[in-house]
């Protein structure tokens, strides 16, 4: 079954790249090949993927009116996640959610990001009533603002239960062009394990999803 995954947010600084690249990057072994399609002009998907050229998922960048060429190149991956630009509107997020099984949207707790967050869901509930989305809250700090904020998110839409928080190690690996757990030094147990929650809870979303 091939899983496709639409990471998307209507504003920029959410962390949907950060996102995806996390998730691939977990994700990714001998026995499951993921692929990365990098829709966002910045190109900060293929940027981190380059850094190193040892990122254990593939990265092709792509535009709205190249993906499914970018798709074929991928066929033979278990699932491909889809790198968006900062838009709910752009032709790259459109053409995304209409060939995703799920839409993950990174927000983080802030005023900004929830009105962000709102204006991609309403696209997607009129355009594509169909697609499942799951929120996730990025960047979660131990504030009052950032608990309220992620009670406000998990009241509004269909959230994930595991958060994502505002970790030295996530930025390392960016930094790096790895995954996670190609970091040296220091094991990052606390970050792994939050990943791991993180990427079984949307990899249960996806598959049934995609039945």
């Amino acid at each position: 079954m091939k899983l496709r995954i639409a990471v998307a947010n209507h504003k920029g600084g959410s962390g949907k790249t950060t996102t995806t690249m996390l998730l691939a990057g977990t994700f990714a072994s001998d026995t499951f090949k993921v692929g990365v399609i990098d829709l966002d002009p910045q190109g900060s998907a293929t940027l981190w993927a380059q850094a190193s050229d040892r990122f254990p998922a593939v990265v092709v960048p792509a535009t709205a009116g190249t993906l499914t060429k970018a798709l074929e190149q991928l066929q033979d991956c278990d699932m491909v996640l889809i790198d968006c630009p900062p838009s709910s509107t752009a032709p790259e997020t459109l053409a995304a959610l209409a060939v995703a099984n799920l839409a993950v949207i990174p927000c983080m707790p802030s005023a900004p990001d929830f009105w962000a967050t709102d204006a991609l869901v309403n696209v997607i509930d009129l355009r594509f009533p169909q697609l499942p989305k799951l929120v996730v809250v990025n960047q979660f700090s131990h504030t009052s603002l950032a608990r309220e904020m992620a009670g406000h998110v998990r009241t509004a839409w269909p959230s994930a239960k595991v958060q994502l928080g505002a970790r030295t190690a996530y930025r390392e690996a960016a930094a790096a062009g790895l995954a996670l757990r190609q970091l040296p030094g220091r094991a990052n147990h606390d970050a792994a394990a939050e990943l791991d929650s993180l990427s079984l809870e949307i990899l249960t979303t996806a598959l049934k999803a995609a039945q």
